[in-house]
């Protein structure tokens, strides 16, 4: 299996109730992802990347790869946007024992980014280039999949198998492994329902709350799947909101005691969305 397989957790940066960084915390909930049969990426949307300061992101990696080492991947998610100082902080995090990097390319024009994937090859870690739905051409995703390092592609639209039209690049070019790249979905709920199988890796917010639960739907099949799939669909909708990061350490809250604190410019769940995901966390448990 390769590093880009399987179940990969998209973790919640935690906080203390004054909104200070709580590594300790972190490294708890790192454990307990790690312990249900998941990979960890940090510093993504889901982890408040953009409220974060460049001493936490580091402190985070640094507990973060002690958890994991030896026995789960960790992935660092960066915007390519940001360019340099993404790039510095991709470096850092090499040194300190990321397994590999997953790339969000949020410029829809598209400028910058196939320097940016070039430069981050040539640290030597895997690469998996996301694309966002609707954001750019597969065609422009086909040209990042041929840039050497980059191991696999990453789909979050409500057509994932839209992907594997890069793994042309991939057997074009002679780079394919066992004849097409690793393909990640990023969309829990169509990746669930379109039946895809545990060779192609699942990039989940709802890991970092239900991981054990997650790796097994995984490799699931049938009827089981399907009914599982069933009682999780609405917390994959509701994770996939732009307020999920937020409804998500709610739910970490109350599942399991995590504070629930978020920063600016997420804002704590009103009542109406704290009801929908009361409702959603009822349905879990229902084996109906």
């Amino acid at each position: 299996m390769g590093r880009f397989t399987g179940v990969t957790a998209r973790m919640p940066t935690v906080f203390e109730e004054d909104g200070e960084l709580d590594l300790f915390a972190c490294a708890r909930l790192c454990d307990g992802v790690v312990s249900g049969g998941c990979g960890v990426s940090v510093c993504g949307a889901t982890g408040e990347r953009s409220a974060l300061r460049e001493e936490e992101k580091t402190a985070l990696l640094f507990e973060c790869a002690g958890v994991c080492r030896g026995r789960a991947p960790l992935f660092v998610e960066l915007d390519a946007g940001d360019g340099a100082r993404e790039l510095s902080f991709a470096a850092e995090a090499a040194a300190l024992g990321a397994d590999g990097f997953f790339v969000w390319y949020y410029r829809r024009d598209g400028v910058g980014i196939y320097e940016f994937t070039a430069r981050l090859a040539t640290l030597g870690l895997p690469v998996c280039v996301c694309r966002g739905e609707g954001r750019h051409s597969l065609r422009q995703f086909a040209e990042l999949a041929a840039i050497e390092g980059v191991e696999a592609v990453a789909e979050t639209g409500e057509k994932p198998f839209e992907a594997l039209e890069l793994a042309r690049a991939f057997t074009e070019r002679g780079r394919a492994t066992a004849g097409m790249p690793y393909l990640i979905c990023a969309n829990e709920k169509s990746a669930a329902f379109c039946g895809v199988t545990e060779e192609v890796g699942l990039l989940s917010s709802a890991a970092a709350l239900f991981p054990a639960r997650m790796a097994a739907l995984w490799r699931a099949a049938g009827p089981a799947r399907s009914a599982e799939c069933l009682r999780l669909a609405p917390l994959f909708d509701l994770f996939s909101l732009p307020d999920g990061p937020a409804l998500l350490k709610t739910a970490l809250s109350a599942l399991n005691g995590f504070c629930p604190t978020v920063r600016l410019p997420l804002v704590p769940p009103d009542p109406a969305a704290r009801d929908r995901l009361a409702r959603a966390l009822q349905q879990t448990t229902s084996r109906a």
